[in-house]
């Protein structure tokens, strides 16, 4: 958990979620090569005080990283 909370790439699942709730998560890419694209993810903990959950994405076969995220 504290690793998760050490993480400052914030522009993924952590930009769809309310301000004020704890979230700590692991964002990771696979370069492209050009026949595959690039493979983008994040994971994440949403410690919503009354509901928290776990969600994780998976983009695959991202030809342009900026617009997936």
């Amino acid at each position: 958990l504290d690793l998760l909370k050490q993480q400052t790439a914030k522009n993924l699942i952590c930009a769809g979620i309310p301000e004020g709730i704890e979230t700590p998560n692991k964002t990771g890419e696979v370069k492209s090569t050009e026949a595959s694209g690039s493979i983008e993810n994040d994971a994440a903990l949403v410690l919503d005080s009354a509901h928290p959950y776990v969600i994780c994405i998976l983009s695959g076969q991202v030809s342009d990283a900026a617009s997936a995220q």
